[in-house]
């Protein structure tokens, strides 16, 4: 293993005496040095000459980019994945005449349902007797390391999926389409997210909250799980130029408009576009055990929502009327209200002077953001604003990591679910890739009839 760090940092410390302390070596240590090293054959460095071990991640991340942009993978890599699909079930039938007896092995620390299946993960230390974990040990810096290589691709997956949605405009005209990996197409600017501190939350204090604000819907957590605080998250989010965010709303009267969202223009005091969130502290729960395997997000403290930005009311015929919002206008209650659905209304209810609230303006306006928000968060819970956390329900994924560790295999239904979806894509696939291939001879068409056109027009 030294082999794979500097020699000066790993080298043997030897005593007193200028030995390096009693070893005892054999034929039989050196047999099983070598089939260590014979495992380790994908990873350089083996030779013991100071080099690190080595881990191409290039076509996992390549990967993990295309799925979260959505792009079709290539005819060659369905049909591997179908070959393989095959393979698994032919294994299932295998299984299913001779199972494996696991009846009678029982990890330590590990409890079972009545129908054999775990309960948690194995913890046999959790399981004995609770491990501490000590409070506000941050991994804060951490995560700071990792957001350079996260939120580029955030950036690249809102985009997408906001174009995918009919809803941008540039320069007025609808964006039908943008190649997210042309920086110039991007609809927003570089994310900026900073991170404050991060703690673990012990189950005895947790359940001190859920004794203290019974009016929330916590989630059941139990010593398997993590509560996990992060505090003081500030996200800020800013329009590229000549965009605009455009979607129905009601106006008052039963009157019907479109709101475009943007930079002002003329008097406006808007000349950039941008909304900021600061959240003072937001907690995230998992518990491991059967049925609770889900996240939860809730907010710990009234979220701060800051809006930069100008609306446009379009009724059709052009704008006919434009509104800044900016701090204390109104908006920024609307969204914080909402997101407040998703904590204890003890931590975040609306603490405002008189001064403030003479100050607080409300529109149709700024409703009609607050409800396109609403729907925007359709997929999880607590949206009425009755004190109910985001939840996340990962149930399913989590039986099948933990199923393919253990090398259970997949129902046959599931299989013949993802048989199915693959031929589907494959079918998508072919004709996206022919399409990609007929518009790109077009395109190389296209350039050599302008090559022509600028030598005959040199010519004559």
């Amino acid at each position: 293993l030294c082999g794979f760090g500097p020699s000066t940092l790993t080298k043997k410390i030897e005593d007193a005496d200028g030995k390096a302390g009693k070893v005892k070596s054999s034929w039989v240590a050196d047999a099983i040095g070598t089939r260590i090293s014979s495992m380790m054959t994908t990873f350089a460095g083996m030779d013991g000459t100071d080099a690190p071990l080595e881990i191409d991640l290039e076509d996992t991340i390549a990967e993990a980019i295309r799925i979260a942009l959505g792009k079709s993978r290539p005819p060659e890599q369905i049909e591997a994945d179908l070959a393989r699909l095959q393979a698994e079930k032919k294994k299932l039938e295998t299984y299913v005449a001779k199972p494996p007896d696991t009846t009678t092995d029982k990890v330590e620390g590990q409890s079972r349902g009545v129908d054999g299946d775990d309960v948690g993960l194995p913890c046999p230390a959790v399981a004995k007797k609770e491990e501490k974990i000590p409070e506000n040990r941050s991994t804060g810096a951490f995560f700071r390391t990792l957001l350079p290589i996260i939120l580029p691709v955030v950036r690249q997956v809102v985009s997408k999926n906001c174009v995918s949605d009919d809803m941008v405009l540039r320069k007025e005209e609808k964006v039908a389409k943008i190649d997210v990996f042309n920086e110039k197409e991007l609809i927003i600017e570089p994310l900026e997210l900073e991170l404050g501190n991060t703690r673990v939350v012990q189950l005895a204090n947790y359940e001190k909250d859920v004794k203290a604000m019974p009016e929330f819907a916590w989630p059941k957590m139990t010593s398997n799980g993590l509560i996990w605080d992060v505090v003081n998250l500030r996200l800020k989010i800013t329009w590229a130029d000549d965009i605009e965010f455009a979607f129905p709303a009601d106006g008052p009267m039963g009157m019907k408009a479109m709101l475009e969202i943007g930079k002002g223009s003329g008097r406006s005091d808007v000349k950039q576009a941008w909304v900021e969130l600061m959240i003072p502290k937001l907690r995230i729960c998992y518990d491991n055990v059967k049925p609770h395997r889900k996240a939860y997000v809730l907010f710990m403290a009234r979220p701060q929502f800051t809006p930069n930005i100008n609306v446009n009311v379009d009724r059709g015929r052009g704008d006919f009327m434009s509104m800044d919002f900016q701090e204390q206008d109104g908006l920024d209650d609307t969204i914080e209200t909402i997101l407040c659905g998703f904590g204890p209304s003890t931590l975040t209810k609306m603490k405002r002077s008189k001064a403030e609230k003479k100050k607080h303006k409300s529109s149709w306006i700024a409703d009609g953001i607050g409800k396109r928000v609403s729907a925007s968060l359709k997929t999880f819970g607590g949206l009425d604003g009755t004190d109910a956390p985001f939840e996340i329900d990962l149930e399913e994924t989590m039986k099948l990591m933990i199923d393919s560790a253990m090398g259970i295999p997949r129902s046959a239904e599931l299989i013949d679910a993802d048989i199915e979806r693959l031929t589907e894509e494959l079918k998508v696939s072919k004709e996206y890739y022919a399409k990609e291939e007929a518009d790109e001879v077009k395109k190389e068409e296209g350039e050599e009839e302008a090559d022509e056109s600028e030598i005959a027009n040199a010519s004559s």
